[in-house]
């Protein structure tokens, strides 16, 4: 199932993390500031919350090709991560898209006043 299939995916990546600050030779810093798995977990859930996937349609819509083999990518956009979830609106429709320039947008389901949460 997804949780334990993403549960093993952060274990992983754990591990990889590790294994790159004791190659580089940094391990004892992760060590002298107390940094765990648990202290990764959490980070990880933060900057997971913020991320948006972006579907092989959006994509393809957009005239930008997704590396063979992966259905979407998932990306960090700066705005987006400002936006809070509501889930009053969980399927009114989509949230997001990528323009003929590559860009991307914010697509909300309603129109907001300035000053006004913006909510997906």
């Amino acid at each position: 199932n997804t949780a334990r299939r993403l549960s093993r995916q952060v274990r992983d990546d754990y591990a990889v993390v590790l294994r790159s600050a004791e190659k580089a030779g940094c391990a004892v810093k992760l060590k002298d500031a107390g940094i765990e798995f648990p202290d990764y977990l959490w980070a990880k859930s933060n900057l997971w919350s913020r991320c948006v996937d972006f579907s092989r349609e959006l994509f393809e819509a957009a005239g930008r090709p997704l590396q063979a083999g992966r259905e979407h990518k998932r990306l960090l956009v700066p705005g987006f991560d400002m936006a809070n979830h509501d889930p009053r609106l969980a399927g009114t429709g989509r949230t997001h898209t990528i323009l003929e320039d590559g860009s991307v947008a914010l697509v909300t389901s309603r129109d907001y006043d300035v000053g006004q949460e913006v909510c997906i």
